[in-house]
């Protein structure tokens, strides 16, 4: 981060969430997605939404939110 290299930020916190949820910590897992997703809006990005869609929903799985998940696996 302090030298401004984002580029593969959002893959690495998608790791750092997918290990929250394994660890029974969602929330947290919520948040890195949250960081994950404004890296790639203020890049102009897009080519990681879709893994992080699937982790989001993974997570609300975790949660017992299965409605909400649905939408992401849409």
């Amino acid at each position: 981060r302090a030298a401004n290299m984002v580029q593969w930020m959002p893959n690495c916190l998608g790791w750092l969430a997918e290990a929250y949820g394994a660890v029974g910590q969602p929330a947290r897992g919520h948040a890195c997605l949250e960081e994950a997703a404004a890296i790639m809006q203020r890049g102009g990005e897009a080519w990681w939404e879709p893994e992080r869609r699937r982790l989001s929903g993974d997570l609300l799985l975790r949660e017992g939110r299965g409605e909400a998940a649905r939408a992401c696996f849409e």
